[in-house]
């Protein structure tokens, strides 16, 4: 409050402080947008069994909360679509695809790459899975809940072609990582957006991911990977086919870039500051 800012911008996630900047809003007569990464409703009750109900209450209620809403991806708008009849506009995220041209791959080259936090809906102990039967050079970079188990994993399947590593704060040092890898794998099936797969698209990566109602990346792999069920053998084969297949590799890199430049930093700052321009505009 001793603050007069033009506008309120506050993230959905984790509810609360979307109410406190409503009460905000109202009392110092400034616009309020919130932006939604992720919209779970239904997945509340098989991720949160014990306060699925207060969650989802929650969620909707936030969902009525402003009348500007931002949706991240095209998933996310269309879930929101089913909480509230407010106004939602599809602002995506943005990567550095200048950043991300400029790195150098390092000499150690992996077949396969996989980011992201160490939670079960990820699925990264299925991808040790895949690497043991087609014996892969696999790197997984992150951490979380999951991170023990699946050091057990490589462990017991002896995967000496696999390396697990924490994140970094030095973003060059992720792109330089997409940039020694042939594919980029995220079995996930909780996604609102996923960042780091479109830096892989903007390394020229094929993007493989999983055909689930939840995730979001799905809708952005146009010819430029595949979209497949969470099953061993389709993911095995598609793999295959990428890494056996250059010239397919060659179509999917370039569909990749193409793609990924449409996320710039500088084309999706400005449709923000236009927005936020049209916000301020039309509530004074």
């Amino acid at each position: 409050m001793k603050h007069n800012f033009d506008i309120i911008d506050c993230s959905a996630f984790p509810y609360f402080p979307s109410i406190s900047c409503k009460l905000y809003s109202v009392l110092k007569k400034k616009p309020f947008i919130i932006t939604w990464h992720e919209v779970w409703y239904d997945y509340w009750s098989k991720y949160r069994k014990n306060i699925a109900i207060f969650g989802k209450l929650t969620e909707k209620f936030v969902s009525k909360l402003s009348k500007n809403n931002i949706a991240v991806s095209i998933h996310t708008k269309k879930r929101l679509n089913k909480l509230t009849s407010k106004k939602i506009k599809l602002i995506e995220n943005w990567i550095e695809t200048s950043e991300i041209k400029k790195a150098k791959p390092y000499e150690k080259k992996y077949d396969i790459i996989s980011v992201g936090r160490h939670l079960i809906h990820k699925n990264f102990h299925l991808l040790l899975k895949i690497a043991s039967v087609l014996n892969l050079k696999v790197l997984i970079i992150g951490q979380g809940p999951e991170t023990p188990h699946l050091l057990k994993i490589r462990k017991e399947l002896d995967l000496k072609n696999v390396d697990i590593l924490s994140f970094s704060k030095e973003k060059n040092q992720l792109y330089r990582y997409l940039k020694s890898a042939k594919i980029f794998v995220l079995l996930s099936e909780l996604e609102g957006f996923s960042i780091v797969a479109f830096e892989a698209m903007a390394a020229g990566l094929p993007i493989i991911t999983l055909n689930s109602k939840r995730n979001a990346l799905k809708e952005y792999i146009k010819d430029n990977g595949f979209v497949c069920n969470k099953n061993q053998i389709e993911i095995s084969d598609k793999i295959n086919m990428i890494l056996k297949n250059k010239a397919l590799q060659k179509k999917m890199s370039k569909k990749s870039l193409e793609i990924a430049k449409k996320f710039d930093s500088k084309i999706k700052t400005k449709q923000i500051i236009k927005y936020y321009n049209e916000i301020k505009h039309n509530y004074s």
